[in-house]
């Protein structure tokens, strides 16, 4: 049997880096949707919002792992709403982001508070901030594009994120 990932230690939901794909099974008590070789999807309430929860596998090891919001609003505002809402909650478990960057990559709409849902729908418009925990890096992100917003917490391994990147260099080179 695997050694448990830094001694047991829960890294996301009830899961610990360097689970297997069995293993995840087993804790998750979320609503399972889907399964592909290197992911599992389940869907949840995580702080009163509707959330798919995706596991991201490398050789059958749990590297990364993300909540994507599922709610629709037609006032696109409410997504940044939301944003604030996992945020300011990421903040209380973690403290200040060491990373909080706001990005206008075009300025049309920024002086129109009510249309910043909408700059983000279009893509003019992304918030990102992250937090380091332990061996783990948190990360918030709001972004868009064709008319729709996606807002999602991600978190990573610090010590197996590299077997995410040579996973993705190989197939790389694989296509060239």
């Amino acid at each position: 049997a695997a050694m448990p990932a830094q001694d047991g230690q829960k890294a996301f939901r009830s899961s610990s880096w360097g689970d297997s794909k069995s293993v995840v099974k087993n804790k998750e008590t979320a609503r399972f949707q889907n399964e592909e070789p290197n992911y599992l999807w389940y869907s949840a309430m995580v702080g009163g919002h509707p959330c798919t929860i995706l596991y991201i596998f490398v050789n059958d090891k749990l590297v990364r792992a993300k909540y994507i919001l599922e709610e629709e609003h037609s006032n696109l505002n409410r997504y940044i709403d939301s944003f604030f809402d996992l945020k300011n909650n990421l903040e209380k478990k973690y403290g200040k982001p060491s990373v909080d960057n706001v990005n206008w990559h075009n300025d049309l709409y920024q002086n129109d508070q009510q249309d910043w849902g909408f700059a983000i729908s279009l893509g003019h418009l992304t918030a990102y901030s992250e937090w380091s925990a332990g061996d783990t890096t948190v990360d918030i992100a709001i972004n868009g594009e064709n008319n729709s917003i996606m807002v999602s917490v991600e978190y990573v391994s610090k010590k197996l994120a590299h077997l995410e990147q040579a996973q993705i260099e190989q197939s790389v080179l694989a296509d060239l």
